[in-house]
């Protein structure tokens, strides 16, 4: 259930096919069926309660990362054939196998 909820519009789907079949919809509080407008109601506003939990966890992450950045604390994977120095610094990957590869992904592209 709590998976499906994440996008209302697959939630409301299920809710419908369950009711048309009289399929119960379980979860952690216990059995609803969706054939009864009461369950059917409840089930609606789980699965938007759900979907909007989702979004405020979304927006924190986001916000956790723009605070990070004006620290200037945040780090981010760097793109293939770069490694980070000891000093801090971004250097090309001495690893001679992957200038080779890279350089023949070059040429194949350009």
């Amino acid at each position: 259930m709590s998976r499906l909820a994440r996008n209302n519009a697959d939630w409301h789907r299920l809710i419908e096919l369950a009711a048309l079949t009289h399929a119960l919809i379980l979860d952690e509080d216990g059995a609803c069926d969706p054939a009864y407008f009461n369950a059917r109601l409840l089930l609606g506003l789980k699965g938007t309660m759900s979907e909007a939990e989702l979004h405020v966890l979304k927006a924190r992450l986001q916000g956790g990362m723009r605070n990070k950045a004006k620290r200037g604390e945040l780090e981010l994977r760097l793109p293939i054939g770069f490694v980070s120095h000891p000093n801090g610094s971004v250097v090309l990957d001495p690893d001679q196998q992957i200038h080779a590869s890279l350089q023949c992904c070059s040429i194949c592209i350009g």
